[in-house]
């Protein structure tokens, strides 16, 4: 049997901890990687079909434009859970708003009792970050972690008793900002689909399953 890649401890001048991405994703036909490199290298893939999944899902909850913010910032989190970095998180610059993709990350991390040091600047392609992202990208280094479905959901809508995600608890007006017309954030992905087919089943089936 294979054994499953570990945390790598490597030698390195940079005082941080840089993160990196291949393949953006907006972009559904290829896969996502996110890297995380410095004494410790980390790398999680999702695969394409899953994007197109989320994608459909945000869709369906009338925020398209927040499939591309809140999965990226779901990934980020999963490699810090996982790596829980002791010095500065540096981030490449992907996307526009680093504002809100650092409040974001923030917000779906401190379930975890961590508040990670974020800043963003251009991570260069000499970087270990970048390299390690695009060696995972091209099948030559395994990812530490295939990011399934309900893993990224679990992240995205965590299950709480109000069947809502930790969103309520952004301070300021970052909710409105975020949601088309200040629409309250969505359900857990589980509660999501089956409402759906629980309504559809009660009205074509009368209740009654096949």
């Amino acid at each position: 049997m294979k054994k499953k890649p570990n945390l790598k401890k490597i030698k390195t001048k940079s005082k941080n901890y840089q993160i990196d991405q291949s393949g953006k994703i907006e972009q559904t036909s290829i896969n996502t990687i996110i890297a995380l490199s410095n004494n410790i290298r980390y790398a999680v893939l999702l695969p394409k079909k899953t994007k197109r999944a989320l994608q459909e899902i945000f869709r369906n909850e009338g925020r398209p434009r927040m499939f591309i913010y809140d999965t990226f910032c779901a990934l980020i989190t999963i490699v810090l859970i996982n790596t829980k970095p002791n010095k500065k998180v540096v981030i490449d610059r992907e996307y526009k708003n680093e504002d809100l993709i650092k409040a974001r990350i923030l917000e779906f991390i401190k379930v975890f009792n961590m508040k990670p040091v974020l800043n963003f600047s251009l991570v260069g392609k000499s970087s270990r970050a970048h390299l390690l992202a695009a060696k995972v990208a091209n099948k030559k280094v395994k990812p530490n972690v295939v990011v399934k479905l309900e893993d990224i959901s679990s992240i995205l809508w965590p299950a709480k008793k109000t069947g809502y995600s930790g969103i309520n608890r952004t301070e300021g007006n970052l909710t409105q900002d975020w949601l088309p017309g200040g629409r309250k954030p969505s359900r857990s992905f589980n509660k999501h689909i089956l409402s759906r087919k629980n309504k559809k089943v009660k009205k074509n089936k009368n209740g009654r399953r096949r």
